[in-house]
């Protein structure tokens, strides 16, 4: 089994699985809101999920900024296996996430996603002039 848990800053968590609820329906996916006023402890509930992980079951913590405070207290799970922390994530990888089989290599499909996610990424602007320069 794939657990899959997203970390943030204030109530972007809550933000992006409500939108993944809204798109795809119910979603098996836990929202972690860190520094709000719940002050929820994200770091004893994730380790104590790892901790009770069955054998062939991975877990998959997203969280939103590289560098920031949620993502380096979580660096540390890392080391444990069947763990991988993906950061920087947008909606498009999230609802690709959910929406995959749990078949797949998993350190090789999380790098898929996140190219994916990277191409997702595209200034709209400059589409509208590459368009108009292709009309002339």
């Amino acid at each position: 089994m794939r657990q899959i848990i997203i970390v943030s800053h204030g109530e972007l968590a809550n933000g992006f699985v409500n939108a993944a609820k809204l798109i795809m329906g119910e979603a098996d996916i836990l929202a972690l809101c860190a520094y709000t006023d719940e002050n929820i402890p994200y770091e004893e509930i994730i380790l104590r999920k790892v901790e009770e992980l069955n054998a062939g079951d991975e877990m998959i913590i997203l969280t939103d900024l590289l560098g920031g405070s949620v993502n380096n207290h979580l660096m540390e799970l890392t080391t444990r296996d069947h763990v991988h922390l993906v950061t920087g994530i947008n909606l498009g990888l999230i609802l690709q996430l959910l929406a995959s089989s749990e078949d797949a290599d998993t350190e090789s499909f999380i790098e898929n996603l996140i190219h994916d996610a990277r191409d997702g990424m595209v200034y709209c602007n400059q589409i509208i002039l590459d368009t108009v320069d292709e009309e002339l």
